[in-house]
């Protein structure tokens, strides 16, 4: 295990196995390449690392995703940065 894991890492992740029923453990990348990218385009998993839960069903990008797209990230803490101005 990691303590910092940026976007574009690979980091354990719970996915549900529909075969059984249960759930695999499996390494996925940190981030969301959006649908709309460009196949040839280098994926940019700093675009968007992050959801709010609170603006998931506002957001075109994560809303289709709701409903069968799920994952559960292990971690034991994180960090999010606020901005002061222009500054983080």
């Amino acid at each position: 295990p990691s303590h910092n894991v940026s976007p574009g890492a690979y980091t354990p992740v719970m996915v549900p196995d529909d075969a059984t029923g249960g759930v695999n453990i499996q390494a996925m990348k940190w981030g969301l390449i959006p649908s709309f990218t460009n196949k040839l385009a280098k994926p940019d998993h700093y675009r968007m690392m992050n959801a709010r839960s609170e603006d998931l069903q506002e957001r075109p990008a994560y809303r289709r995703l709701l409903a069968r797209r799920r994952c559960i990230v292990i971690l034991n803490g994180f960090y999010e940065w606020h901005k002061e101005g222009s500054v983080k």
